[in-house]
């Protein structure tokens, strides 16, 4: 009857589910979920798991749940995927999902590969990136994109690992074609920012991308990049002004500010400007 084997995977099944339920269950209290997130995944790593079938994924999709205050990534997000494995990463996993209200939601895989990058990304801003990860997983964005061209943002994660890189010619071929695409997106005009030489004309593309359409906390960070570009150029007033609407939102969400934030708000320079009441050019 191979009754070790029914064992197991009934085993892996309620594990997998029951992690889910209790990750979605602790989604407002981000602190108290990356503490349980830590001690689950190193208890994960030693349990004998079926692998390749759906209640891996829900695994995946459980961990995806996974942030810290002001949804800041969990940084240990790499370290699950390497030991969960992207060849478990099944057909179905790459199709987009339908809801009960008859949405279809992004894919599985374009999560995980979304979610990875990020995490690469925020783990080089706060000097820990690993150079070696982030080469192999440019090369797993190139084969993704070979594999899944409709997905929305392989390129972009790539051209943003290639600019971290130091690979810069890559990285601006790499964002050609979605910078066409998506012009009207405040991301795209962050990235064609990163890709400029010159202050001014990062300065122009990030106050090009607060005009765009989007919810205010997704637009914090591009408002301290244009804020240390408008210090950089003079523009102080307008400086501060752009980071008193950052904090604003932060206050909202009851997040903590960016430590650059809060460096920038004690020198002498924000200290002796009065901020202009809006910056509308």
């Amino acid at each position: 009857l191979k009754l070790h084997e029914i064992a197991r995977q009934h085993f892996s099944t309620r594990f997998c589910w029951a992690i889910l339920t209790l990750f979605e269950g602790m989604k407002n209290n981000p602190e108290a979920l990356i503490e349980a997130a830590n001690k689950i995944f190193a208890i994960c790593v030693r349990l004998p798991m079926e692998r390749g079938n759906k209640d891996y994924s829900t695994l995946a999709e459980a961990f995806l749940k996974v942030h810290g205050v002001g949804r800041t990534p969990w940084l240990k997000f790499t370290d699950f995927m390497e030991w969960w494995g992207w060849e478990n990463i099944r057909e179905e996993d790459y199709q987009k999902k339908l809801v009960k209200s008859g949405k279809a939601i992004t894919s599985l895989a374009e999560r995980l590969y979304c979610r990875y990058a990020k995490v690469l990304l925020q783990q080089a801003e706060w000097g820990r990136g690993n150079a070696a990860r982030m080469e192999a997983f440019v090369e797993r964005l190139t084969m993704l994109q070979e594999k899944c061209p409709t997905f929305q943002f392989t390129l972009y994660h790539k051209a943003q690992i290639l600019l971290v890189l130091g690979r810069r010619a890559e990285a601006k071929r790499a964002a050609l074609p979605f910078l066409h695409r998506k012009r009207n997106a405040y991301w795209v005009w962050d990235m064609m920012a990163e890709l400029a030489d010159a202050d001014a004309m990062k300065l122009s593309c990030w106050c090009k991308a607060l005009t765009c359409r989007a919810k205010g906390e997704f637009l914090v960070g591009v408002r301290l990049k244009a804020a240390g570009a408008m210090h950089r150029l003079g523009y102080d007033a307008n400086a501060r002004c752009e980071l008193r609407q950052m904090a604003q939102v932060y206050v909202a969400k009851k997040w903590p500010l960016p430590e650059l934030a809060l460096e920038m708000k004690q020198q002498e320079w924000y200290q002796g400007v009065t901020p202009v009441a809006e910056n509308t050019s």
